[in-house]
């Protein structure tokens, strides 16, 4: 069993690239383009949504990653790209873990999709402060 949490896909009124306004305020890492607030309502509860479905992956098939993932839209992506840096982490056990797959992200080749990499860093470091939490796999 895995959990997608599903999401239309957002693409930036101006430039037209893929990306998760997760936050009020949020600019289009492509082009800079603010996201009206009533835009980027619906996306407000993603971190919430990859974390959740971390815990349940995590407790059902001992890895963040399920066994069969079927990426059908950004959500998924997103999701499937951080649960990958997380059990990776998880394995490999580096002493500063923020640094660990920041690096991690940086030395991946993002090809015609440069403007992803500070956007999913964002995401990343919202879902490892939760992460962080004592509380994360209760």
């Amino acid at each position: 069993m895995s959990i997608h949490y599903q999401k239309p896909n957002y693409k930036c009124v101006k430039c037209e690239a893929f990306f998760l306004p997760f936050k009020k305020g949020i600019k289009c890492p492509n082009c800079g383009f603010i996201v009206k607030d009533t835009d980027s309502e619906e996306y407000l509860d993603v971190i919430d949504k990859i974390v959740s479905s971390m815990k349940v992956h995590k407790e059902i098939h001992g890895t963040y990653f399920p066994e069969v993932w079927l990426t059908a839209g950004y959500m998924d992506y997103m999701q499937s790209f951080i649960y990958r840096i997380f059990d990776q982490m998880e394995k490999d056990k580096p002493e500063d873990e923020r640094k660990y797959f920041l690096d991690l992200l940086e030395s991946m080749d993002w090809s015609n999709q440069e403007y992803s990499k500070k956007h999913v860093k964002e995401i990343t470091t919202e879902v490892y402060k939760i992460y962080k939490t004592k509380n994360f796999l209760i």
